[in-house]
């Protein structure tokens, strides 16, 4: 692997606002209610995502959350495409996420929409339909441009658990290969007992072995089809906020926050790590340490209320000239 220092940013300027988003379409929506909240905040857009076709930078596509959930999860997830570099843009159907959006009604809402062009200019959309923001229903749903359409052809759902036994999905991501044409690599966190819960419940909540899988699913065809998920290490671990890049010789990286190691949460092995694969996913290296992780707890500073700031989650990048990696996150002082 690879490592830079000294980073900067290229110059550049700033260009004029350009509205991108309309009223929502999805505020009668009756799906995704909770005792604690009867609506969500209607026309909102949040955690907005951005690829660029690399066979045709002029074209574009931004994908959004859509009427977030004051406690997590939105009615829909909405995306728009430009073809002329982003001076108009226009919002594609909606993708049948979720109940709201003609979706099975068992998903009152999604969240976590994340978009990639691989190669060739195959775009790949994620999403991760639940029933709500407690841990129950979760599922990772995918899909990719039909460019004969110019839609996105109905989402496939790769993983689905009831949340029962505390099994849940989380942090989902996806990263189409600029390297290979065709390929694509969805990622995320799959929260689990050893042998998924198959235990007696007090067997498995006394046994200190509650981990999250970084979970790995790709494609070769374009999206047609997705292999069977299979875990990219399955240990004794929390692996959270999972991200892949590729390198230019076609290395994956997997960049992941181990949140503990062992027996429970506690900061005993709590640091930013990667993994690598030199066949496309097949098989993972064991997590190479980049630095510890430090939290600090945030507060608005009107009331003084905890912010849920999510900040150890990473970023990752890779310059596909020189291969140098690139990862960020918070932290609360400076690694030693």
């Amino acid at each position: 692997m690879s490592t830079a220092t000294g980073a900067s940013a290229a110059p550049f300027s700033l260009g004029s606002d350009v509205l991108v988003s309309g009223a929502s379409t999805l505020t009668a929506c009756p799906f995704g209610a909770s005792a604690d909240f009867a609506s969500a905040y209607d026309n909102t857009e949040v955690e907005p995502q951005v690829a660029v076709n690399p066979t045709n930078p002029n074209e574009m596509i931004g994908v959004t959350q859509q009427d977030r959930w004051p406690d997590g999860g939105a009615r829909g997830l909405t995306s728009w495409i430009t073809h002329d570099g982003g001076t108009s843009w226009s919002k594609l159907p909606d993708v049948p996420w979720s109940g709201c959006q003609g979706g099975p009604t068992r998903f009152g809402r999604v969240t976590d929409p994340w978009v990639s062009y691989d190669k060739a200019g195959n775009a790949y959309f994620i999403g991760q339909p639940i029933d709500s923001a407690a841990l129950g229903l979760s599922a990772i749903s995918v899909t990719s441009l039909d460019r004969s359409t110019g839609t996105w052809r109905p989402p496939q759902i790769i993983q689905e658990d009831s949340g029962d036994r505390g099994i849940f999905n989380d942090k989902v991501s996806i990263t189409g290969d600029p390297t290979r044409p065709g390929y694509a690599y969805a990622t995320w966190l799959r929260g689990s007992y050893p042998n998924d819960g198959k235990q007696h419940p007090i067997a498995d909540l006394h046994s200190f072995a509650y981990r999250g899988k970084p979970m790995f699913s790709r494609t070769t065809d374009g999206g047609l089809t997705w292999s069977t998920p299979v875990p990219m290490r399955d240990s004794n671990s929390f692996f959270q906020g999972n991200q892949i890049a590729v390198g230019p010789d076609g290395t994956l990286y997997n960049v992941t926050a181990n949140l503990f190691t062992g027996a429970g949460f506690n900061d005993k092995g709590v640091y930013m790590g990667v993994m690598t694969s030199r066949d496309a996913g097949l098989h993972w290296s064991a997590p190479a340490k980049i630095a510890p992780i430090q939290f600090a707890q945030l507060f608005v500073p009107d009331d003084n209320f905890p912010i849920r700031a999510g900040d150890y989650l990473p970023d990752i990048a890779v310059d596909m000239t020189t291969g140098a990696i690139y990862v960020v996150w918070a932290t609360a002082s400076a690694p030693p």
